[in-house]
């Protein structure tokens, strides 16, 4: 609709693998039974069917961020929120963004060439008592936060 791109990949029922295949050497989209749990990919075709389509047991969507990323760049009205961590600096003491943090001026101390550049992004994905998995297990689930960097190519 918008021309951004979504990928579907096949998984393990279990969570275990992705079947796919990507440009670092990881080939797993041929596969038919995962890795790990021999659990099969795909659900039994029916019977008596001359062309069967193969189904698969899990799927999910991939969604690549760098291209959202870019038509938030694109436009107008997002752009200087894009770059307000870059122009909106106070040497306040005063903690009102991630960016008036030690660990992020540490940060910028370690890698200047990345700080030097209002463009790059630091995306932070942080979560509490989510549980992806809710309806296939009542076990709990822990997960961590994870922090992504993003270094402009221009």
């Amino acid at each position: 609709m918008f021309g951004l791109k979504a990928t579907r990949i096949d998984c393990c029922i279990k969570g275990c693998m992705l079947f796919y295949d990507n440009e670092y050497g990881k080939n797993d989209g041929h596969l038919l039974q995962c890795k790990f749990c021999h659990k099969t990919r795909y659900h039994d075709p029916k019977v008596g069917t001359s062309k069967r389509k193969l189904i698969p047991m899990k799927t999910m969507f991939y969604l690549p961020i760098i291209p959202r990323l870019q038509r938030l760049f694109t436009s107008m009205q997002t752009v200087g929120q894009m770059i307000w961590h870059y122009d909106n600096r106070r040497p306040s003491g005063v903690l009102r963004h991630p960016s008036d943090g030690q660990a992020w001026k540490n940060f910028d101390q370690v890698h200047p060439d990345f700080a030097a550049e209002p463009r790059n992004i630091r995306l932070g994905l942080c979560y509490d008592r989510f549980n992806p998995y809710i309806q296939a297990s009542a076990k709990p689930y822990s997960c961590w936060p994870v922090t992504f960097l993003l270094k402009c190519a221009c």
